[in-house]
């Protein structure tokens, strides 16, 4: 039994195997790292391989923990892109550590790794032209970190969780790679982004601004952080000046 002062860390994997239902190949295929880590000091490893025969039978599987019920939980996120060649070079590894180092970790705020992007995404970087943020081109992780409070907290408490991961931690996130070299999620990223238009849209922001404004000038459709929103409130409904 742990002590009231000791801390674990766990680290999660969930990965999926499209079209394998063999679930003998997918063992022998973590057999290696399993072996790695059993013979490693302080390290316990726990492996599970669950055959689904469909997505649609997956999703009513995963557990609803905490304060969530089905409606959802209560909880925020912040996002960062990180390059291939951030991953490669010598020091990038050791700079995102640090960074990743330097967050606040409760239960509960897990920081989420994504190794997406590469492949072919960053093949068609110079032959297919669309609204995609350019940052997905050379992107290798998708970093998310999330971040809650207490059923109970007080509106100021709830402000004080949200100031912290946009004007603190997300600008720790973002200063490994540097301003303007990389950018976020839009559908997985904080609400409160701060220049969005850089970090969501990349290069493409002018050009998508110009479209906006040429299709609907009068800025009928509007949406959160998407282009010309910066002209209007944070409920979306009065135009304001900048």
């Amino acid at each position: 039994m742990l002590s009231a002062n000791t801390s674990v860390s766990t680290l999660t994997a969930t990965l999926a195997f499209a079209n394998i239902s063999d679930i003998a190949k997918i063992d022998q295929f973590y057999g290696p790292l399993l072996k790695a880590l059993n013979a490693t000091t302080g390290v316990t490893p726990q492996y599970r391989c669950i055959p689904f025969p469909s997505i649609v039978s997956f999703i009513p599987s995963i557990p609803i923990t905490g304060n969530a019920d089905e409606t959802g939980t209560i909880s925020i996120i912040g996002s960062r892109l990180f390059s291939r060649d951030l991953l490669v070079s010598d020091d990038g590894p050791a700079r995102l550590i640090s960074a990743f180092s330097s967050l606040q970790y409760r239960p509960g705020q897990p920081l989420i790794g994504h190794i997406v992007a590469g492949g072919v995404v960053a093949k068609n970087a110079h032959t297919i032209d669309s609204a995609l943020n350019p940052a997905w081109r050379k992107t290798l992780l998708h970093a998310v970190i999330r971040r809650n409070w207490s059923p109970n907290a007080t509106v100021q408490e709830q402000k004080a969780v949200r100031e912290n991961l946009t004007n603190v931690e997300l600008l720790i996130l973002q200063s490994v790679e540097g301003l303007g070299i990389m950018g976020a999620y839009l559908n997985e990223a904080d609400a409160d982004e701060r220049n969005f238009q850089e970090s969501f849209w990349g290069a493409n922001y002018p050009r998508l601004y110009d479209i906006k404004q040429k299709w609907d000038p009068l800025g009928l459709f509007n949406a959160r952080k998407t282009a010309g929103s910066e002209y209007w409130d944070e409920g979306g409904l009065c135009p304001v000046q900048i």
